[in-house]
């Protein structure tokens, strides 16, 4: 954060929104790709969560404005997806 705060001018607070915007990003995604994970198991849900991150980037290289910004955190998010299914496989394989 840094060196994103000069960047953006941002002040303290802000700064502080954004860092924990990111972090209830990730605990959303992770408890919703655990769930899945569950469901589907660890390799299916490493492949959706793929899929769905290479599709969020792709689209918002297309994308202007408020979507662009929509898809690549949906693109960010879905790469908790991978992360958790790869971590599920690992927990599992023990």
């Amino acid at each position: 954060m840094g060196s994103l705060r000069p960047e953006f001018g941002l002040s303290l607070v802000a700064a502080g929104w954004v860092s924990s915007m990111i972090n209830t990003l990730g605990v959303s995604t992770g408890i919703l790709f655990g769930l899945l994970g569950d469901r589907l198991g660890a390799l299916r849900t490493c492949y959706a969560g793929l899929a769905a991150s290479i599709l969020g980037g792709v689209l918002g290289l297309a994308a202007s404005g408020q979507w662009r910004n929509a898809l690549r955190v949906t693109a960010g998010a879905a790469a908790c997806g991978v992360v958790l299914g790869l971590a599920l496989r690992r927990i599992k394989a023990r």
